[in-house]
């Protein structure tokens, strides 16, 4: 099946055995669907998402999206949102990244002072994101303990450099902007040995972070690799050079980065969040189930209760039709050389 959709790093050791339902199944996806699922399209590409409520069955969930995602789909790494940031048993944030092993593994920050680093139980994050920049606010009281602790894979370099603290995995690297009432703290050593000593099925190190006091505090992320800044030490003399964090409207839950290739992304917390800046200007979450960003090709789009979902991707295209009022489905698609 990982075989089939291709789109990894490496082989998958153990793969489940209930795949062998999908691999004997007649059923074939469409040639764009399987395009995209390898990720055969132009990169790097942004796609904006949205997901109903998870009761969305109950008529007075029906009329919005309950979540709103931003996904971008870099060479060697992904970094998705959600506006809303986490819930349940889900972070916000998450960026899978290639560790130059032939493994894929998981950069993971959070707020969540204690338990599992992967999940936010607060749902009081709120995150926006422009491509390969994103910043990431919260409320919640922090006194006495730290917060903004973030999960990393095993065997990297870490620097501290004043307001930023750059980590590079191998192929990817990441800039932390401290400062919105967050800085570098101590790493988690019981965590760390936690994940090294085998007791969790996953294995990395947690880099930490503080937000000494109460009310909201921030943190900034730019992820860079050769496509995008050519070396590590390239990524560094940019992101020192140009990059900016802007927190001084902390107080109010406001903050902005500015990156070192000059996008910008911000936002302001509320309850639903009506303020985000992308590039300097408003943006509005959509409601479309998938959509592009402006100048973006559109290889996956489906509108809130349209029915119609289109896929092109790997010179192939797909068009599903759903009546909504008689039931009915119908296709067409085209196949590339």
């Amino acid at each position: 099946m990982m075989d089939y959709f291709a789109g990894l790093p490496g082989t998958v050791p153990h793969p489940e055995r209930d795949l062998v339902h999908f691999i004997t199944s007649d059923y074939r996806p469409p040639a764009a669907v399987v395009a995209l699922t390898r990720k055969d399209h132009a990169k790097p590409l942004e796609i904006f998402a949205s997901h109903p409520h998870y009761q969305n069955f109950l008529p007075q969930n029906q009329g919005a999206p309950k979540y709103h995602e931003t996904t971008y789909i870099a060479h060697h790494f992904q970094m998705g949102s959600l506006v809303e940031g986490g819930a349940y048993g889900v972070n916000g944030l998450k960026i899978p990244v290639d560790d130059g092993k032939e493994n894929m593994v998981y950069v993971v920050p959070s707020s969540q002072p204690k338990g599992n680093i992967c999940t936010n139980r607060n749902a009081n994050d709120r995150i926006a994101q422009n491509r390969n920049l994103v910043v990431m606010v919260t409320p919640q009281p922090r006194k006495n303990f730290a917060t903004w602790n973030t999960l990393l894979p095993l065997d990297i370099k870490i620097e501290d450099t004043g307001k930023v603290t750059f980590v590079d995995t191998g192929k990817v690297w990441l800039a932390f902007h401290w400062g919105a009432n967050a800085q570098r703290g101590k790493d988690d050593a019981k965590r760390i040995q936690k994940f090294k000593s085998g007791k969790s099925k996953t294995k990395g190190t947690i880099l930490g972070g503080e937000a000494p006091g109460e009310g909201f505090s921030a943190i900034g992320i730019e992820v860079g690799e050769a496509q995008s800044h050519g070396s590590y030490e390239a990524f560094k003399k940019a992101v020192l050079g140009a990059s900016k964090f802007e927190s001084s409207n902390i107080a109010k839950g406001e903050v902005a980065l500015t990156g070192s290739q000059g996008r910008q992304v911000g936002i302001s917390w509320a309850p639903k969040v009506k303020s985000i800046l992308r590039n300097g200007k408003q943006h509005t979450p959509t409601k479309d189930l998938w959509s592009a960003p402006e100048g973006e090709p559109e290889v996956v789009s489906l509108g809130w209760n349209t029915g119609t979902l289109k896929v092109k991707a790997g010179g192939h295209s797909f068009e599903g039709q759903f009546d909504l009022e008689k039931g009915t489905y119908s296709f067409t698609q085209s196949l590339g050389k």
